[in-house]
């Protein structure tokens, strides 16, 4: 900010600024003054600004991670529950082996007595006609 931009609302506005302090700073220091104080005002405001993006992003990163955490549990509970499946269907292919395996043993037993049967019907057919 310049003198050369002012207008005479300013001017008077500084001449009562500068004379209010009783003359211990010179013009020229009260515009540098009064220069840094709107860059730093300026600077304050970007930092303010600055300041609420850098919350906003903390409190989503916040919100994630909260997130990553619930998906985390819910998989290690999928987990759990899938080893649980898995072993029981491991049971349930190992028991379906056993019952396949009695099942063969019964058929092997039936066709067994069903030739011993007839042999023996054949034999007493044999005996019959001898």
């Amino acid at each position: 900010m310049s003198a050369a931009n002012d207008t005479p609302a300013d001017d008077k506005l500084k001449s009562r600024a500068v004379s209010s302090v009783n003359g211990s700073i010179s013009e020229e220091e009260f515009y540098r003054f009064q220069e840094q104080l709107l860059e730093l005002r300026s600077s304050n405001y970007g930092l303010l600004g600055e300041n609420r993006r850098q919350k906003n992003y903390i409190e989503m990163s916040t919100e994630k991670v909260s997130l990553v955490a619930q998906v985390k549990v819910s998989n290690q509970e999928l987990l759990s529950t899938k080893e649980v499946i898995v072993e029981g269907i491991d049971m349930e292919r190992e028991r379906s082996a056993s019952l396949q395996r009695e099942l063969q043993e019964a058929m092997e037993q039936y066709t067994n007595d069903k030739q011993f049967k007839r042999k023996k019907e054949s034999n007493r057919r044999i005996a019959e006609l001898a």
